[in-house]
């Protein structure tokens, strides 16, 4: 598999950072096409302020479930989850104009999770009808066995830190999907889950009831996250 490109979303824009990510590509012997830049680098939003900016997007105004007992639905959204959706929204939107075949989508604080990465592994679905393929992820739903070695069809799962994008599943994404997220924005971990798996809130399932991306997931994370709001370090967790 050659990557075409590899976008990075981040609220560090300095030497120190570039140089970091440069590393960790390095570190994961990311297969960039030679023909492109090393990565684009997406500033991440500044939460409810993109709001202010682009009156044409909104926040989803009944996301609040208050006596949920999930933590994540019996609160608002965050200033840091609006800034995280627009940003992916953004990198969609410039890979789907690109008129490149495969993207490697990034947050910041991605790591690789092996001192050796085998990227021969993506050879098994050479010829694979694939939109969208996740190298890292927190499980949370029951998944669909492939007669695949080594990449599995996801449920419902967390984590948006580190996916493969086709030029088909970007076109998707805006055909069928940017209209009622612009106007119904949630989290990046509950809406790209929605696309291909069963949602667990009903309304987020209605919403997108019809799964239009085919997904899959490595069976062993190829890319972890530091600062997930599992660890405690969350920048998009509430303040």
């Amino acid at each position: 598999m050659i990557i075409d490109r590899v976008y990075i979303i981040s609220v560090d824009l300095d030497q120190d950072f570039i140089q970091s990510v440069n590393d960790r590509l390095s570190k994961l012997q990311t297969p960039i096409s030679k023909t492109q830049k090393k990565f684009i680098t997406i500033g991440s939003n500044k939460g409810d302020k993109i709001l202010e900016v682009l009156t044409d997007l909104r926040k989803y105004p009944n996301w609040n479930l208050k006596n949920s007992e999930t933590k994540f639905w019996n609160r608002e959204i965050t200033p840091g989850e609006v800034g995280c959706i627009t940003s992916h929204m953004n990198m969609w939107s410039e890979f789907h104009q690109s008129e490149t075949n495969v993207g490697l989508f990034l947050e910041q604080d991605f790591f690789p999770e092996f001192e050796s990465t085998n990227w021969s592994v993506f050879n098994e679905i050479k010829g694979y009808d694939w939109d969208i393929i996740l190298l890292g992820r927190h499980q949370l739903e029951e998944d669909i066995e492939t007669n695949l070695n080594y990449f599995i069809q996801p449920g419902y799962s967390y984590q948006a830190h580190a996916y493969l994008l086709s030029k088909k599943g970007a076109d998707k994404l805006i055909k069928y999907y940017f209209k009622i997220l612009s106007k119904n924005l949630i989290p990046t971990d509950e809406f790209l889950p929605a696309t291909f798996a069963k949602h667990p809130r009903e309304d987020i399932e209605r919403m997108y009831s019809i799964k239009h991306m085919n997904a899959l997931a490595l069976r062993v994370d190829m890319i972890s996250q530091s600062d997930w709001e599992g660890t405690g370090r969350s920048r998009t967790a509430p303040k």
